[in-house]
C-alpha cells in the first residue's frame, strides 16, 4: 500500500511539472556554399526547393580566366623543366670535370649555384601549376551533402568579389534532420540533459527527439534548448513546435 501511495504522489508530482513550452524549428545543419576566387557567375544549377544529392554541381564561375592562367602556368614549368634539366647536366659535366683538376673549385661552386636556383624555379613553377589547378577546381561549387537548397543569392552573369569577404551564393539545408529551439527557465531546464528523450509535435504530427544543446541565455537566466529529430514527411526547415518538458 505504501509502494502504491509513493507511485501515485510520483506521477502526480510528474503531472504537475510537466509543461509545454513553444519552439522554433529550423535545420539542424545548414552550409554556406561559396568559393573563394573572385569572377563572373556563369551557371547556377538549382534555385530554393530544390533537392540536391552529394556532389552535385550547383553553381559555376566562368573558367575561362582560370583555364588561361593554368596554361600559362603549365608553360612556363615546361621551360623551367628543360632550364633545370639542362643545369642538372651541366653540374654533372663540371663536377667531372673539376674531378679531373680540369676545373677551379670557384667554377664549380657558380655550376652548383646555377643548379640550385634552375632546381628552386622549376619547384615554384610546379606549385604555381598545382594552384591553378585547385583554382579551377574552387570554380565548380559541388554539395557537400544531400540535402535542400534553402537560399540562392547569385545569378549567371554577377561578379563574385571575395577580396575582403567570401559573398554566400547557396545555403544547403541537410535533408532530413530538423532542431526545435526553445527558450526556457533554468528550472524547467534542470529537467533534462544532453541525449535526453523528448518528445515534441509539429504541424499536428509528433515526433520524438534528444536534447543536442544546452547553453546559457540572458546571462544564465534563461536556458536554450535545442533537440534534434529525424523530420517525417512534409516537414520542413520552419514553424513553431510545442516541446513537452
Amino acid at each position: 500500500m505504501k509502494q502504491l501511495s509513493f507511485l501515485i504522489l510520483f506521477f502526480m508530482s510528474f503531472a504537475l511539472h510537466a509543461e509545454q513550452v513553444a519552439a522554433t524549428v529550423s535545420w539542424a545543419q545548414i552550409a554556406t556554399l561559396s568559393t573563394p576566387l573572385n569572377g563572373m557567375v556563369a551557371s547556377v544549377k538549382v534555385d530554393i526547393g530544390d533537392k540536391v544529392k552529394k556532389g552535385q554541381l550547383l553553381a559555376t564561375l566562368d573558367a575561362s580566366p582560370l583555364k588561361a592562367e593554368l596554361k600559362r602556368a603549365e608553360a612556363v614549368l615546361q621551360g623551367r623543366s628543360s632550364t633545370y634539366e639542362e643545369e642538372k647536366r651541366e653540374l654533372e659535366r663540371a663536377e667531372e670535370l673539376f674531378d679531373r683538376t680540369v676545373l677551379s673549385q670557384t667554377e664549380l661552386q657558380a655550376a652548383q649555384l646555377k643548379h640550385s636556383l634552375a632546381r628552386a624555379e622549376f619547384g615554384r613553377a610546379e606549385a604555381e601549376v598545382e594552384q591553378a589547378k585547385i583554382n579551377l577546381r574552387y570554380s565548380r561549387v559541388t554539395a557537400p551533402f544531400s540535402g535542400i537548397v534553402v537560399e540562392r543569392n547569385v545569378h549567371p552573369g554577377e561578379v563574385v568579389a571575395n577580396q575582403f569577404r567570401v559573398t554566400p551564393m547557396l545555403r544547403l539545408a541537410r535533408a532530413g534532420r530538423l532542431a526545435a529551439t526553445a527558450v526556457v527557465s533554468a528550472q524547467q531546464a534542470s529537467r533534462v540533459s544532453l541525449g535526453d528523450k523528448l518528445k515534441l509535435t509539429l504541424n499536428g504530427e509528433e515526433v520524438s527527439g534528444h536534447v543536442s544543446r544546452i547553453v546559457a541565455a540572458d546571462q544564465g537566466t534563461n536556458i536554450i534548448v535545442t533537440i534534434t529529430f529525424k523530420a517525417i514527411s512534409g516537414m520542413m526547415g520552419w514553424g513553431i513546435a510545442t516541446l513537452d518538458f
